[in-house]
């Protein structure tokens, strides 16, 4: 359905959900919704960037990487997954990807959200939030 040009192209399963959900069927809207909530997280000219997505690629690894979300209601930590691909080795530049999916509203009101490897904190970032 589509060729992949880098690891940030969504998956043909994803991409023929997206379709499937402009189209407006409530099968589509039904199954949209169970991918979950995810945080892509990109390290691009000297910053982190992060924004919400739709679904991640079909395959994922576990990385050294955490993220720690600080909120109203306690402290979660939760790992960073990076896209498997054959033909492409892991960057650290990313893009990593973490499950938003089982955190209700009060935890993704975030007061910080810090980016953890190996107990050193790349990014911390006050006030995120992380609602769509």
């Amino acid at each position: 359905l589509m060729s992949y040009c880098s690891k940030e192209w969504p998956s043909d399963r994803g991409y023929r959900l997206a379709l499937a959900y402009r189209a407006g069927t409530a099968a589509a809207r039904v199954a949209a919704a169970e991918q979950g909530r995810w945080l892509k997280a990109s390290w691009r000219n000297g910053a982190w960037q992060l924004r919400l997505v739709s679904f991640p690629p079909s395959s994922l690894a576990e990385t050294s990487l955490q993220i720690q979300l600080d909120s109203l209601a306690g402290s979660r930590s939760l790992p960073l997954l990076s896209a498997v691909i054959a033909d492409v080795a892991g960057t650290p530049s990313g893009p990593y990807y973490v499950n938003l999916g089982g955190l209700g509203d009060v935890e993704l009101t975030t007061t910080v959200l810090r980016i953890v490897q190996d107990g050193q904190v790349l990014l911390r970032d006050t006030g995120a939030a992380l609602l769509p």
